[in-house]
């Protein structure tokens, strides 16, 4: 006879089922496009933001200015990088 899932387990496993493929999707875009000379960072904004759209475009006029300083130093601006936007739970945070 069929199982019977709730909403609430259902979006449970929804959410895990994305979170993996998600996971998965990461790995494939790093192993193709770094490698042990690669540089990695984590950055966080100092304020909230709420909109993607401002998320992205602080995040573009960020690697504009890294392309900069590198043109300036003669070094190569072909930067690559990864974008993820996520929620961060500043009560957790270490930082005041």
């Amino acid at each position: 006879f069929p199982v019977t899932i709730g909403k609430e387990e259902k979006n449970k496993k929804d959410r895990e089922r994305y979170r993996k493929e998600s996971t998965f999707e990461l790995r494939r875009l790093i192993t193709n496009n770094f490698n042990e000379k690669s540089y990695f960072s984590t950055l966080t904004f100092r304020e909230k933001i709420y909109e993607t759209k401002k998320a992205n475009y602080e995040v573009k006029k960020y690697i504009k200015r890294i392309k900069d300083s590198a043109k300036l130093l003669g070094k190569s601006t072909d930067i690559k990088y990864i974008f993820i936007s996520e929620e961060h739970d500043h009560a957790s945070s270490n930082t005041p």
